[in-house]
């Protein structure tokens, strides 16, 4: 419930951009606008394979969606866990596990 309540208020708060676009169209510019939406939100950056494959996830063509639902999905999914210290102990060492959004799993980095 918490994660719903959290995606819901960045996607209100999303909802002052100008992204509003639903995705159809020019493919290229519709992953560019993913791309620019979630920078914004969350300064992170999704590679333009995990946008695309996000687009056309379990569908095989593109899906009507709006970027900022998309950009949305990828900022909750890379959102970093509050972890404590003696967990964060614990974990030094393990392989992290892939974050996945609708079946892709997100690759890409934070930026400034």
């Amino acid at each position: 419930m918490r994660k719903l309540v959290l995606a819901a208020t960045l996607a209100m708060s999303l909802g002052g951009c100008a992204t509003n676009a639903t995705v159809t169209g020019d493919i290229n510019a519709t992953i560019q606008a993913v791309i620019d939406a979630t920078k914004l939100a969350c300064h992170f950056q999704p590679t333009i394979a995990t946008v695309a494959s996000l687009l056309t996830a379990g569908t095989g063509t593109a899906i009507v969606q709006t970027v900022d639902t998309i950009a949305a999905a990828i900022c909750q999914a890379v959102q970093p866990a509050v972890v404590s210290s003696r967990l964060r102990a614990k974990l030094r060492g393990a392989s992290p596990t892939p974050i996945v959004v609708n079946g892709v799993v997100i690759h890409g980095r934070f930026v400034p």
